[in-house]
């Protein structure tokens, strides 16, 4: 067994969990970045100094100014993007932390909330097993108890009588001599019509007896609307001895000295909203910060480090430069052999590197897939009021199980929707039931987390 705000706070570890996995891989996709393209600038360098050796084979001196000017403008770039990044990072960090500092405050203050919400509720029952001995109460109760059967029969009449109206009008509505006249108005004093038309449909009415066929008709169509609005009157009249309930509890609350807990209560539950907004700001500024991040380090083939690299490449794949690697490699000289093996291994290097940064933003794309199924999880969990103080769930194994399965990436949200539903047990109801407001403590009525089959989804899986 395990309350809701533990299963929240279950959820939200895992939350955490994914978003350290997610900035980890951000942060070893950055390195993989930064080392790719330092290794295109050392391999631009060693190119540069084999067209200084070999610049009488290659247009004589014009590719060893292009290269060295390539040179400089890429560690421009890269020195630029550096800094940037380093800027960006430390956002990232300082917004992760924050977000880190929002959670653990709105952890406190939920377990507060649940602590001074279950002490209320716990004194309600007590001032509740009391309320049998109070006559005012006890006439109160029976004459809600009277208007709810009441109400319900006025529903079920009229419910009856919508369903026999739908049954009973097939025959008017097929029959055209009818439907015709009715629509004319025919017998009504907004009828018009001229003398001769007004004698052809009298011998059309007499014909299918309309007169008759119009009350029925007619009566057909009212009796469901009145009964609604009998229903309707029921229901207000019920409401008014609700809220009369309402206040004689209230009162009896604060005879017996609640009103304290009460207040408690109501300052708990707004503490903890303001924390749940000050983390849901924390949110929202790590989802930029870390926005801002991917846009340096090029989450998906982009990004100041993709366009620096594209650069690069473009000076490596110039013909020029590839006549001179062909040339170096089939003359070696003791002065350029140890160029050419150089840029040898620098290629090597930088072939490995790109495939790591490949796998890496595989791996982030997952992991923040995995991110976003549990906040919106998360989110649902809250919408349904699951974390409501004395809600508990019986299958606590599964719910760990498919949160785990979550963060390897082998469930969708969906699946732990499905979990809680199964597990799900409501707060205990007072005493005195959902038919009156019940105060700080319990969310309003049909709350507790919708109608047995509701979907609970984030929105698809990964």
């Amino acid at each position: 067994m395990i309350t809701g705000l533990e299963t929240l706070r279950f959820i939200e570890n895992a939350y955490a969990e994914a978003r350290e996995e997610e900035m980890r891989i951000g942060a070893a996709l950055s390195e993989a970045s930064q080392r790719a393209a330092k290794l295109r600038r050392d391999r631009l360098t060693q190119l540069n100094a084999l067209a200084q050796v070999k610049f009488e084979l290659i247009r004589g001196g014009e590719l060893v100014e292009d290269l060295d000017a390539a040179e400089k403008q890429a560690k421009a770039a890269l020195d630029q993007i550096n800094r940037n990044l380093e800027d960006a990072s430390r956002r990232r960090d300082a917004s992760a932390e924050a977000l880190r500092k929002a959670e653990a405050e709105k952890d406190d203050r939920a377990r507060d909330d649940e602590a001074a919400a279950l002490a209320l509720q716990n004194f309600e029952h007590d001032v509740a097993a009391r309320l049998g001995e109070d006559a005012k109460w006890r006439d109160l109760n029976e004459r809600i108890a009277s208007l709810q059967e009441t109400l319900a029969q006025a529903q079920r009449k009229a419910s009856q009588a919508e369903a026999d109206r739908e049954r009973k009008k097939i025959p008017y509505e097929e029959d055209p001599l009818f439907m015709y006249l009715w629509s004319r108005k025919f017998g009504e004093p907004d009828y018009k019509a001229s003398a001769l038309v007004r004698y052809i449909d009298g011998l059309v009415a007499k014909l299918v007896d309309f007169k008759t066929a119009r009350g029925n008709y007619q009566l057909l169509n009212d009796i469901p609307g009145r009964l609604q609005a009998h229903a309707h009157e029921i229901a207000a009249t019920l409401q008014t001895e609700q809220r009369r309930m309402s206040l004689l509890l209230q009162s009896r609350i604060e005879e017996a000295g609640g009103a304290a807990l009460q207040q408690k209560a109501r300052e708990k539950r707004e503490a903890l909203e303001a924390s749940e907004a000050a983390r849901a700001a924390a949110a929202r500024a790590f989802e930029e910060a870390n926005r801002q991040y991917y846009l340096l380090i090029g989450r998906n083939n982009e990004g100041a480090f993709a366009e620096a690299v594209t650069m690069m490449r473009e000076n490596d794949e110039r013909d020029e430069v590839l006549t001179l690697f062909r040339e170096a490699e089939r003359t070696k000289t003791e002065k350029d052999q140890r160029i050419v093996e150089t840029i040898d291994a620098l290629t090597k290097a930088l072939g490995k590197t790109e495939a790591d940064i490949s796998q890496l933003r595989t791996m982030l794309d997952a992991a923040a897939a995995k991110r976003t199924e549990i906040e919106r999880a998360r989110a649902e969990f809250q919408r349904r009021r699951y974390d409501y103080p004395g809600t508990t769930f019986r299958n606590e194994s599964a719910i760990g199980d498919v949160i785990g399965g979550i963060l390897k990436g082998a469930l969708a949200g969906a699946v732990l929707g499905q979990i809680l539903r199964q597990g799900y047990q409501r707060p205990p109801l007072p005493p005195w039931g959902e038919t009156i407001d019940p105060g700080p403590f319990f969310p309003p009525g049909g709350a507790f987390g919708g109608a047995p089959d509701d979907e609970f989804t984030t929105g698809g899986g990964f």
